[in-house]
């Protein structure tokens, strides 16, 4: 790296604001779909507990086709908002991105027009595929494991208290994806866009800023923390094996400093 004079930009942080709001409609969906299934399972107890049901080798039929309705009218529902909600909170990312980076470009002295451009678009794009991705797994993943639980205590018999109970905690991990999808979708949706703004200006470097928002951080990235890298090409992770960019690992929550070289005088880290 260059060992000139620069000026160390202030960092870009997701918007927390963005980060709540989104993880609180994503959550309510989430819920909404567990209290309907609770409320189905119920509706049928007398098939699923009934006497001598325990030696078939699956749930009565009726039952099955129940669980299949349900998640096929849930699964449209995640599609629903899916395609509108990750479109959008990407689109309040690039808002909020944009403008942090053009308020520390004008506290260095330097004023930019910032637009959508083809590479700026193609990362929105990106975070959206997968986010869409993301938002569509959480019923897809809760579909087989409830169908799993269900079939499980037909066959041995258990009553409806012992199902609920297994069902709602396969439900709690759905909820608790949920917050990690918005959390972590905000934190990568972010980081994305403003490192393309950056390197359209033909900013390549950044000073890594290790910020923890787990129990257990990293260590790799709290060593990183200070060490100016490429902005395309990351830093080398030891607990993964490959270069690593801010933001990019699941539950990262670090950013960075934009790097201007060769501006004599300017400040340092």
């Amino acid at each position: 790296m260059s060992t000139s004079s620069f000026i160390a930009l202030r960092g870009v942080l997701p918007s927390s604001g963005l980060k709540a709001q989104y993880q609180k409609t994503l959550t309510a969906l989430t819920d909404k779909m567990r209290a309907d299934l609770l409320a189905l399972l119920r509706s049928r107890q007398e098939e699923i507990t009934a006497p001598g049901l325990a030696r078939d080798a699956r749930p009565r039929s009726g039952i099955e086709e129940a669980l299949a309705a349900f998640f096929d009218a849930w699964d449209r529902k995640f599609d629903a908002f899916a395609a509108i909600r990750a479109r959008r909170m990407a689109a309040k990312a690039n808002t909020s991105a944009t403008r942090q980076l053009y308020n520390s470009l004008r506290e260095a002295g330097l004023t930019v027009g910032f637009r959508n451009t083809e590479r700026v678009s193609a990362a929105i794009d990106d975070i959206v595929s997968e986010n869409v991705s993301l938002i569509k797994s959480i019923p897809e993943k809760l579909r087989g494991e409830v169908r799993e639980s269900v079939e499980r205590s037909v066959r041995k018999g258990r009553d409806m208290a012992a199902i609920v109970r297994e069902v709602e905690g396969r439900c709690r991990v759905s909820h608790n994806r949920a917050v990690t999808i918005a959390r972590d979708q905000t934190n990568k949706a972010t980081e994305a866009i403003s490192r393309e703004r950056c390197l359209e200006l033909g900013i390549t470097e950044g000073i890594w800023m290790h910020r923890s928002g787990s129990k257990v951080p990293r260590s790799t990235h709290k060593a990183m923390n200070g060490t100016r890298f490429s902005l395309s090409g990351g830093l080398y992770d030891a607990d993964v094996g490959h270069a690593v960019r801010p933001g990019e690992l699941i539950n990262c929550h670090c950013t960075y400093r934009p790097v201007l070289p060769g501006l004599a005088g300017g400040k340092k880290p």
